[in-house]
Parts: C-alpha cells; structure tokens; sequence
C-alpha cells in the first residue's frame, strides 16, 4: 500500500487542488502585495475553484501579517494538508548520526529543513538538516532526495551552500547535512537595506555565478526563486535547495527525468507546460529574480533590455548560458555596452568616456598643454622673426637717412658721410 494513503492525489481529487491551491499561495506571498491578485488570476488560469480556494488563504495568509500560508489555512481541507507540508515525523532533539536535531527553519519544494548541532562532542558544528516530509515519501521523491546529495556532493563553489553528511535515520527518514546559511531571501534583505538598483543588480550577478557553475557540473537548478537565495549579513549571495535539480545529459544538454515540483512564479513557460528544464530554464528563473527585485524602480534601456531576454518566452531568444547573462549584468554595471541592446559608434564614445572619465580628462589635458606649448614655440618663433625683419627695416631706414644727410657732412673728395663711411680721406672736409 502506497505510504501516501488517502492523500493519494490520484485518488482524491480535491485534494490535489488544494495542494495546488498552497503552492500558489506561497509563490503569490512572494510577488508584491499589489500584484498579488493579478497573479492569481494568471496562476489559475480557467479553474474558478483553484481560484476561490487560493484566494481565500491568500486572504487568510496576508491577515496574518504574512505568516507562511500553511500556518494560515482554515477549515477542514487544512486538517488533511497538514501532515502533507508540514509534518517531518521527527521531533526536536531527535539523533539523526552524530547530529541532534534543532528547531524547523522553513521548508523546500519536497522537505522541510531545521537547524542542528553537532552531539557527540568531536567538535562545535551548527548546520542546516533537510527532511523528506513524511507524507511525501514515495520511492520517486526519495530517489529525488538521493540524487540530490549526489548533486550536491560534486558542486563546490563559494556561493553555493555545501553538502556535509548525509544518510538515514533509524525510522528511515532520508537526512541531508548542509552548511548552515546566515542570511535572509535576496527579496527581504534588498528591502530591509533599501539596496539600490546597482547593489541588486549585483546581486543577481553574483547568483549567476553560482548557477553557471552548477551548470558547468551538468546540473540544471530548476527552482530558482528568493527563498533560495539567501544573502548573508556581510552581502554574499548563497544558493541552496537542489530538491527538484536535474541532470542533464551531456551532449544535448536536456535533463534525464522530468520536474516532480517547482514555484510557478519563477518558473520557464515550458517548465509550466510539464516540459522538461533546460540551462534556459534557469536563466528565465534569474531574469524573474532580477524583474522582482526590480519592480518599481526606474531603470535604464539597457537593464530593460536585459530583463527581456532573459525573461524571452521561447527558450531559444534567451540568453544562451547563465554566463552571458552575467556578461550582460557586468557589462551594465561597468557603463560598457550589452548584447542585449546594440550600440551606435556615438554612443560606445559615450559610454567609452563615461567609463575612463580621469583616463579621457588626463588624456584631454596632456593634449591641450601639448597643443599650448606648440601654439606658444610658433607664436615666439614668428615675433623673432618679425623683429628681426622690422630691425633690418630699421637699419636700412637708418642708412638711407644718413646717406641723405647735409653736404658739410660729406667727404669732399668722395661725397662719402664719413660717420658711416669711416673712411680714411687726406682732404678735410668741406663745409658749406
């Protein structure tokens, strides 16, 4: 017999809506208060049902100063979803190895995760344990949650949360030891700080990093939102909860077995249509990342035409790898030119010089003393020549005088003015 029982959804319809209807009430608690609705109503689609019910927790969720909607659910539909989303069947303090388990710190798309230490005094560790819920414990979840260490055992990046143990516990509970994360939702801790469009920009940069190197391990995230990924108080993006992650085959970059779970706010259009993930996928889940972050701000052309491919409807007029997003996402934040909007040769100039403004305005000075000093050398090499030339004038203004001076001033044999002549005469002058 199936350990789901009556929460078979195959068996009960119902239920399966209202499971539906509390997923889309958490991702709707994620959007902005204001485009809640509209959300919901795009979310739903044609069921007027999944529609009311999900409103109706929406409305619970927000009245309770936006607790997590399951905590907010009302009426009899709650008493049967309980154990499906929030029951671990694993009580605080439990041994889980050399582990003592702590306190829940929220749940993922297939568990629920909670603080721990270590318990046998080897040494101080605090770390994060992931649970499979109990109601969710087929043998296609828990081959999920298996493949899920060996993911996260090969990922080692900086800005990826690590996987330290794993294994089993005595009741069968599947466990997954993970570095513990200080931080809050990219979402919450932008908002908080009143982050600026640059620093969330960096951000999502920061995350593209991640991403691309899980890709670069042929590993497809397949559930990127803000609940995954936290941003520590010194401002370093992790990510975390590789629950639905895929394996793509190498060669044609396709993962090898479809979803099982996914956040529809964040989601591909083709993850929405039962198709499988792609790298495109996850470029789609960081173009809505960043839309979010973004919401209400006042953006330039070029972010814009960032957010826009990223978030293309067809896989194929996305940006092609998480590393070009990143390129992209650098290039804005470096005043230099996107690929997603091309530039006129004028405008590289401008953004050329707004970018290397001291190494342009040293560059402009350098020339202008050059062209001064230039100006200057030909300015005194003119004025010496025209003294020189007007000297000459002057000389030979000077000698046309004298030779035309009075006769008493003239040599009587030779009529030469002996001042300027200064001959030797054996006459002596004659005078007048």
């Amino acid at each position: 017999m199936s350990e789901l029982g009556t929460l078979d959804e195959a068996t009960d319809p119902a239920l399966a809506r209202e499971r539906r209807a509390a997923a889309l009430v958490d991702a709707a608690l994620e959007q902005p208060t204001r485009e809640r609705a509209a959300w919901l109503d795009h979310a739903c689609g044609d069921d007027d049902v999944l529609r009311t019910i999900a409103q109706r927790w929406l409305d619970a969720a927000e009245a309770s100063e936006g607790t997590d909607a399951v905590s907010a659910l009302v009426g009899p539909a709650f008493e049967a979803l309980r154990p499906t989303l929030t029951d671990d069947g694993l009580p605080v303090g439990t041994l889980l190895g050399p582990w003592r388990l702590g306190a829940p710190l929220g749940e993922g798309g297939m568990g629920t995760v909670h603080e721990a230490h270590r318990a046998d005094g080897a040494f101080e560790k605090r770390v994060a344990i992931k649970l499979v819920r109990t109601a969710w414990r087929s043998p296609a979840l828990i081959r999920q949650f298996q493949r899920e260490r060996t993911l996260l055992a090969r990922l080692e990046h900086p800005g990826i949360a690590r996987v330290l143990d794993a294994g089993v516990s005595d009741a069968g509970v599947p466990f997954l030891v993970m570095e513990y994360v200080d931080g809050q939702p990219i979402t919450t801790w932008c908002d908080a700080r009143r982050a600026t469009v640059r620093e969330r920009v960096r951000l999502v940069a920061a995350a593209c990093d991640a991403v691309q190197a899980a890709h670069a391990q042929l590993i497809v995230h397949c559930d990127l939102k803000p609940s995954n990924l936290l941003v520590t108080p010194d401002g370093h993006v992790k990510l975390l909860d590789f629950g639905i992650a895929h394996a793509l085959q190498a060669g044609d970059g396709t993962p090898d077995e479809p979803t099982l779970a996914l956040t529809p706010a964040y989601a591909s259009p083709e993850q929405r249509r039962g198709e499988p993930a792609t790298i495109a996928s996850d470029v789609y889940a960081l173009g809505a990342v960043l839309q979010r972050l973004l919401t209400g701000a006042t953006l330039s052309p070029d972010l814009i035409a960032i957010m826009q491919r990223a978030l293309a409807v067809a896989p194929a007029d996305r940006y092609p790898t998480v590393d070009a997003l990143h390129r992209d996402l650098d290039a804005w934040l470096d005043h230099r030119p996107v690929s997603a909007r091309p530039l006129s040769g004028l405008a590289r100039a401008v953004r050329f010089v707004r970018r290397h403004t001291l190494t342009v305005s040293l560059g402009a000075i350098t020339l202008l003393v050059g062209i001064a000093g230039a100006g200057l050398t030909l300015w005194q090499a003119q004025r010496a020549a025209r003294e020189a030339q007007l000297a000459t004038e002057i000389n030979d203004a000077l000698l046309t005088v004298l030779a035309a001076g009075p006769a008493h001033a003239r040599c009587a044999a030779c009529s030469t003015p002996p001042a300027i002549a200064r001959h030797r005469c054996s006459r002596a002058p004659t005078r007048a």
